[in-house]
C-alpha cells in the first residue's frame, strides 16, 4: 500500500503525486533509466558535409523502451506556439521562426507520482511544418539534456562551430579575446584579421546549412556579417537543427533520395 503524507494542521491526505517518498521512488527510475541508456548509435548521415548524427528516433526509440521497463510513462503537453523576429532580409522582409512551448511530464505507474519541465523548441519555418519542426527538435534535445546523452552532432557544442569546412574552430582563430589585436601568427595575419577570415567561414557554413532547408530562408548577408561569434554560433546551431529535424520527418521511401 502506498504511504500517504497528511497535513496535521489541516487534516488534509495530500496525493501521492506530492508525497515526497512516491517523488524520490519517480526519481530512482528515472535514475535506473539514465543507467540503462548508452552511447546512442549514430544512423543519420549528413551527406553535403559528410558527418553522421543521432536521429529524432534513435534518441526517442531508446527512451521509450528504457522508461517502459520501469513502469514510467511519459507525456507531452503543448502550451504555447508563437514566432520570433530573426532579424531582417535585404528586401526588408522580417526572418520569423516558430517557437513551440512544451510541458514533458514522467510519470510513475505504480504510485502515480509525476515530474514536468517546461521546454522550448524552434523551427526556421512558418509554414505548416513549423510546429512539426519545432516539436521534433525539442523532444530530441530534453531527452538528450534529461539523461545526459550525446548527439554526436558537430554543431552542439559551442566549440564547434560553423565553418566552411564543417570542422570545429581551434583556439586563437575566432573569439579569442585574450590575443593582442596586433599579434600575428605564422601566416603574418592580426589577430582582427583573423577573425575577419574565419567570421567568413562562419556565415558560409550558415548559408551552406540555409540551402538544405526545404524552403530557404532569403538572408540579408550585411546582416549576418554584424552578428558577433556567439550570435553566428547560435544561428548556425539552430540552422542545423532545422536542417537535422527535417530530414528525420522525410517518408521512409524517400530517405537518401537525392
Amino acid at each position: 500500500m502506498t504511504e500517504k503524507t497528511v497535513n496535521y494542521e489541516t487534516g488534509e491526505v495530500l496525493p501521492a503525486a506530492t508525497d515526497p517518498k512516491a517523488q524520490a521512488a519517480l526519481f530512482a527510475k528515472l535514475a535506473k533509466v539514465m543507467g540503462k541508456l548508452k552511447k546512442l548509435p549514430k544512423t543519420g548521415y549528413n551527406t553535403h558535409f559528410k558527418y553522421k548524427f543521432v536521429t529524432d528516433g534513435d534518441v526517442s526509440d531508446a527512451v521509450r523502451a528504457a522508461l517502459a521497463s520501469e513502469g514510467v510513462a511519459f507525456f507531452a503537453s503543448l502550451q504555447l506556439v508563437s514566432s520570433e523576429d530573426g532579424g531582417k532580409t535585404k528586401r526588408g522582409d522580417v526572418i520569423t521562426k516558430t517557437l513551440a512551448e512544451f510541458i514533458f511530464t514522467f510519470a510513475d505507474g505504480e504510485t502515480g507520482a509525476t515530474w514536468s519541465c517546461n521546454w522550448t523548441g524552434e523551427a526556421i519555418d512558418t509554414q505548416d511544418k513549423g510546429i512539426a519542426k519545432a516539436a521534433t527538435s525539442a523532444l530530441k534535445y530534453f531527452l538528450l539534456k534529461t539523461f545526459v546523452l550525446s548527439a554526436g552532432d558537430p554543431t552542439d557544442d559551442s566549440d564547434n562551430a560553423p565553418s566552411s569546412s564543417g570542422q570545429p574552430a581551434t583556439k586563437g582563430e575566432v573569439g579569442d579575446d585574450d590575443q593582442d589585436p596586433e599579434t600575428t601568427n605564422g601566416n603574418g595575419l592580426t589577430a582582427e584579421q583573423i577573425i575577419a577570415k574565419n567570421k567568413a567561414k562562419y556565415i558560409a557554413r550558415i548559408n551552406e546549412l540555409n540551402k538544405q532547408l526545404t524552403t530557404p530562408n532569403d538572408i540579408d548577408q550585411t546582416w549576418l556579417s554584424e552578428m558577433t561569434k556567439d550570435e553566428l554560433v547560435g544561428y548556425g546551431q539552430m540552422l542545423s537543427r532545422s536542417v537535422s529535424a527535417e530530414a528525420d520527418t522525410v517518408p521512409d521511401d524517400l530517405q537518401g533520395v537525392e
